[in-house]
């Protein structure tokens, strides 16, 4: 993986060098503006806002059906259908600017996302997608797109989808018009598929029209389960005359929002009529009751509404969308219940949050200086929410070359409360073609395409933002073309999905130029270094205790810290700190790349311990804290209310400097019992005595028999912790040994017992 830096390093500062080869790009730019404004209703309609309509009842979704994606295969594989062309990019006569009055530009520098192991402990940090020559996918562009759940991959371009393992095994690759069962005078176009994590299902759309554009539909395929391979339910949306051009899909608690560009062109048509926004009850879908869609229009003012993805618990959906005489950035709620709708908080907030408005781009370029003409226009192209934060991104024109724009709105009771615009841009690269994802720990991921004259021909590139750290401007390469693009279309998006089981990780389907001077794409996941869990402490056996009173001043037990792997990728190491008494946490192991350490620490005294992971670049994970826990030692005579021994049948008590204490019990008839009761412990360890007199015991663990141990050996050894127990929190636990009744060596001593509590 290489990497360039979206800022020249100041003299002395050498925190761009990570391995592999640095670009060095002039003038880079990061744009952050933020500003605060108060809360309230912006209740202007009319042009830059769109007039909707009071939302209406559209004919009820026709179900096409319900079958096995395997069923749905074979129907392909029997009956296939002729390539067709994709839809040329449609205009909705935008009449807004090529430049825009940009927020205040500032620098910034930091870390960066990185390409992680797919299915740790898998090797492959990414899998190969589906590219122009799988499946009659040949359609320019690719509209590439991806979603995850804990088990499977679902990625989906322009006529085909494909689902695979979350490693890169591939199971089933079908035409979408398959999976959403599309009669055969029907041609799809622009598929999105999300997982909706409330119901545990996938969802999608794809639009579909006939040849003269006289019969359109905006098609809905919706699992049963979060088994993508099992029943899919098909919808239809019957949209007439109007071609719902460029869908958008958002899913929250109760409702499913799609929108799309409503054109005519059959007959030689009237062109844009303006946008919809249909709505669906999720209720009426898992009841398997008749699907009423409501509807709201606009007129021709307004376009490119990008609804966001839910994800965190909500049932509005927020929509941003832009003004086609100024490119002014629009905002809506889809508010009121999932059967009863309704649109409020309409506001223009590049006037009234100060954000850019939405900017004509350039056409981007290949490394031999040939454009890819028709690649990309001013819309926002991928918008998601989750816990007050709505993001959207676009391509935005910085002049000479075109940049990513990526925009925060903090989402209030009404209308957005601030505004947050990032522009990545610099001199020489386009960047351009933008998604972002937003992670389960309010993570954003920025992915886009990066190519220029005389640089590099289009590759895949991220940077993220956080709350705590802010934006980091520097972009790794993640996945670069093979050779130039010959197309004139790119994208019309990159596909980012949160990961919904490893926080911190985004799933990104993008596109890159083949070979053969098509496209292809690569499935990949993208994380932040992080420690999978915090530390936990368990004691080290066999492990022999130190004479209590005798030579060592500080009588001390061996303790095995262990935290969770990491997500940071090759070359990671750890940093652990221990903090004694409560005095404050001090590093002790700052470069260890195990996930484990022994200490010996001191009886009577209270540890904790934290780690965070560093990964090749520098760049540092938040830390990890352990428990607080104090390793006690109690002797075999104990019977204090924290910690009591109690002995069933015959035992003997016996004297030696060599016992922890100085003394010792010991049994050897068969059953003769020792349990000792504790509590608020996080672990026991039982210390006895091994030779070749000694025989064997069973180990209960509260009520449990979980070992059988033998303290048979050819060398004496005393005060011998043999067997150990840990649990994940405190709590009252008791550990039992049993006497076995070995022949010719029946003796089993109880010396004493530590306790991590």
């Amino acid at each position: 993986m290489r990497r360039f830096s979206l800022l020249a390093a100041a003299p002395g500062n050498d925190r761009g060098k990570a391995p592999g080869k640095l670009l060095s790009l002039v003038n880079v730019l990061v744009l952050i503006a933020f500003a605060a404004f108060p809360s309230a209703t912006d209740a202007r309609t009319g042009l830059g806002f769109g007039t909707w309509t009071a939302g209406h009842d559209r004919a009820p979704a026709i179900h096409r059906g319900r079958a096995l994606l395997a069923d749905k295969a074979r129907v392909a594989r029997a009956h296939r259908r002729a390539s067709r062309s994709t839809l040329p990019r449609l205009s909705a006569g935008f009449r807004g600017k090529t430049t825009s009055t940009a927020p205040t530009r500032i620098a910034t520098v930091g870390l960066a996302p990185r390409l992680v192991n797919a299915t740790p402990p898998t090797a492959a940090a990414s899998f190969p997608g589906l590219t122009a020559a799988d499946n009659d996918t040949a359609q320019e562009p690719p509209d590439p797109w991806v979603a995850v759940n804990a088990t499977y991959v679902v990625q989906a371009v322009n006529s085909a989808v494909r689902i695979s393992t979350r490693n890169g095994t591939a199971i089933q690759t079908l035409p979408d018009w398959a999976l959403f069962a599309l009669p055969s005078d029907q041609t799809p176009s622009d598929p999105r598929i999300i997982w909706d994590t409330f119901h545990a299902r996938w969802v999608g759309v794809v639009v579909s029209f006939n040849p003269g554009f006289t019969q359109n539909y905006l098609n809905i395929a919706i699992s049963e389960t979060t088994d993508p391979l099992g029943a899919w339910d098909t919808y239809a949306i019957d949209t007439g005359g109007d071609l719902p051009d460029y869908p958008g899909l958002a899913s929250s608690t109760d409702r499913i929002v799609l929108t799309a560009n409503d054109f005519q062109l059959f007959g030689g048509g009237t062109g844009y009529q303006g946008p919809e926004i249909d709505i669906i009850a999720w209720s009426q879908i898992t009841a398997g009751a008749t699907v009423n869609v409501v509807t709201y229009t606009s007129d021709t003012t307004v376009a490119h509404l990008r609804p966001a993805q839910v994800l965190s618990s909500s049932a509005i959906v927020h929509v941003v969308y832009e003004a086609v005489s100024n490119g002014d950035v629009l905002y809506l709620k889809v508010n009121g219940t999932a059967t009863a709708p309704t649109i409020t908080d309409v506001v223009d907030v590049t006037s009234s949050r100060g954000i850019a408005a939405l900017t004509l781009p350039n056409a981007p370029h290949n490394t031999n200086g040939t454009t890819i003409a028709n690649a990309v226009d001013e819309r926002p192209t991928d918008a998601v929410w989750r816990n007050g934060r709505l993001w959207f991104v676009a391509t935005y024109n910085t002049g000479t070359v075109d940049g990513a724009r990526a925009t925060m709105l903090a989402t209030g009771a009404t209308t957005p409360t601030s505004a947050m615009d990032l522009l990545i841009a610099s001199n020489g690269w386009d960047l351009y073609m933008p998604g972002v994802g937003i992670t389960s720990d309010d993570t954003a991921f920025i992915v886009m395409t990066a190519s220029g004259t005389g640089l590099r021909n289009p590759t895949t590139v991220a940077s993220r933002w956080t709350a705590a750290d802010g934006f980091y401007g520097t972009l790794p390469f993640f996945d670069t073309s093979d050779d130039t693009y010959a197309g004139t279309r790119w994208g019309d998006y990159v596909g980012v999905a949160s990961d919904p089981a490893l926080p911190g990780s985004v799933w990104v389907g993008d596109e890159v130029a083949a070979a053969d001077h098509s496209w292809r794409t690569t499935v990949m996941r993208f994380a932040m270094p992080t420690v999978s869990s915090a530390p936990t402490q368990s004691l080290v056996t066999p492990s022999t205790l130190p004479t209590v009173g005798g030579s060592s001043p500080r009588p001390t037990v061996p303790v095995k810290i262990v935290w969770g792997g990491t997500l940071a990728g090759s070359g990671a190491t750890f940093q652990v700190s221990q903090n004694i008494d409560g005095a404050g946490f001090e590093s002790f192991s700052t470069s260890t790349t195990a996930t484990s350490i022994v200490r010996s620490l001191a009886f009577g005294h209270s540890y904790q311990f934290e780690v965070r992971v560093r990964n090749a670049y520098g760049d540092i994970s938040a830390w990890q804290v352990g428990p607080t826990f104090t390793p006690t030692l109690y002797q075999q005579t104990s019977n204090v209310p924290a910690a009591k021994v109690v002995y069933v049948g015959t035992w003997t008590s016996q004297t030696s400097s060599a016992f922890s204490g100085g003394s010792a019990k010991f049994a050897t008839a068969a059953s003769a019992s020792a349990t000792f009761v504790a509590t608020s412990v996080r672990a026991i360890g039982f210390v006895t005595t091994q030779a070749t007199t000694r025989g064997s015991f069973k180990v209960y663990v509260d009520g449990v028999l979980k070992a059988t141990v033998s303290a048979y050996t050819a060398t004496t050894t005393y005060r011998r912790d043999v067997y150990a127990f840990a649990w994940p929190t405190a709590g009252n636990h008791n550990i039992k040994v049993v006497v076995v009744g070995t022949a010719g060596h029946p003796r089993v001593d109880v010396d004493a017992f530590v306790v991590l509590k």
